[in-house]
């Protein structure tokens, strides 16, 4: 299994793991398990559940974000006056999608990017609040 493909493996599992058990009832070892990889690779890429869990979030808004930006590239290019209400729909079209989506992984996504107030390691908060 290629690196590229190991790491979407380990992300698509951890999206369901944490959004099936919430943080605290992910195991690492069903993660790797959904996977098809190792436990180790888990520990190779990531060093802490908790540095794979803030992974996991950075990814789902990531994807959440380019939705959003397309749509706004999109309504921008349509007219030169834009409506606030509209500016507003394509923020919030991506997550209410998902949040209604008869697609599990979409639901799970957003269950996962919601997740706030995880108790994670002090140290990697800090680390995360500089990246932001």
């Amino acid at each position: 299994m290629s690196k590229s493909s190991a790491l979407d493996s380990l992300l698509e599992s951890a999206i369901t793991q944490f959004s099936e058990h919430g943080y605290a009832g992910a195991s690492l070892r069903n993660i790797a398990n959904g996977a098809d990889v190792p436990l180790s690779t888990i520990h190779f890429y990531f060093k802490s559940k908790s540095a794979l869990f803030l992974e996991v979030r950075r990814h789902a808004w990531k994807e959440i974000d380019e939705d959003r930006n397309a749509l706004l590239d999109k309504l921008l290019l349509q007219t030169t006056s834009v409506d606030m209400r509209d500016i507003v729909s394509s923020l919030s079209y991506p997550i209410v999608r998902r949040a209604f989506s008869e697609n599990r992984r979409d639901r799970d996504l957003i269950f996962v990017a919601s997740l706030h107030g995880v108790d994670l390691e002090p140290r990697l908060r800090i680390e995360n609040a500089r990246q932001s």
